[in-house]
């Protein structure tokens, strides 16, 4: 029989606490902050959360955006090694495939990563566009780590870009978090404007020698990609703001009491839950 006295959580500051799995039936969090605490599987029969305060603390919301700040500055260093080393190349050339990969990496990354702040939630275009973009980027830096670190080795790049990309796209398809979804935004966000910032220099090349078809369409497109790099900005943000911080996860709720609570961000996800 737990001791009733180390289940009076009244009016405490409990942050970023972990009572995962724990045996907390009859437990009194009346008034309790209770923002980054995990409740996940834990015993919650007739547990008392009325003015409870739930929902992300600060060190969350910090911890993003470290999280995104990191993957930002890893997608900035590939991205722009690659489309500096890829500017100037001739049509036709040795690297001309490699060139190609690059676009179209970029230009599914950062499209699919924008596009997503426009189309319905959770829909199958969003979950497409989602997958398309991250192992998209993922594949981009494995691209340019694994050939870096192979003493820029093609074949060990390409086994990079595929192990990096595969892997992304299984996360994604089968262990996909509001974490992951974040980094897949950042990344995104730093592809889209990668494409864009490469094909504006393409086209001012072919604007140069009178190809004013061709540079006004590279122009335009790269226009587009900023759009696209601002939509990708705005998810990024909205995404941080809608990580669960209170997590009751699969939680044995029976009877638990949440009058005038605050829930936002919270997770109940497979969470039992009967009220009297």
């Amino acid at each position: 029989m737990p001791n009733l006295r180390s289940l009076n959580f009244v009016n405490q500051d409990l942050r970023n606490r972990s009572f995962r799995r724990q045996f907390l039936s009859g437990a009194n969090f009346q008034g309790a902050d209770i923002r980054g605490c995990d409740f996940s599987q834990a015993q919650l029969v007739g547990a008392n959360f009325t003015n409870a305060k739930a929902g992300q603390s600060r060190q969350q919301i910090v911890r993003l955006v470290v999280i995104v700040a990191l993957v930002a500055g890893i997608m900035t260093d590939a991205v722009s090694q690659l489309i500096f080393g890829a500017l100037g190349q001739i049509p036709g050339g040795s690297t001309w495939g490699f060139i190609m990969a690059l676009y179209i990496c970029l230009g599914v990354a950062g499209g699919m990563s924008g596009l997503r702040n426009v189309l319905k939630p959770l829909s199958l275009a969003s979950k497409i566009a989602g997958w398309l973009a991250g192992s998209s980027s993922a594949a981009l830096v494995g691209f340019y780590y694994g050939g870096s670190l192979a003493g820029k080795n093609a074949p060990m790049a390409i086994v990079g870009a595929i192990g990096l990309g595969g892997l992304m796209a299984i996360m994604l398809v089968r262990h996909q978090t509001a974490t992951l979804t974040v980094i897949v935004d950042a990344a995104g966000t730093i592809t889209a404007y990668g494409f864009a910032f490469f094909v504006y220099t393409n086209g001012l090349t072919w604007l140069h020698i009178r190809q004013i078809g061709l540079g006004g369409l590279m122009a335009v497109l790269a226009l587009i990609y900023l759009w696209l790099t601002l939509n990708s900005l705005i998810l990024t943000y909205r995404h941080i703001r809608q990580v669960p911080g209170t997590r009751f996860c699969h939680a044995n709720l029976t009877h638990a009491r949440f009058e005038a609570a605050q829930l936002n961000n919270t997770d109940f996800e497979g969470a039992l839950r009967l009220d009297d």
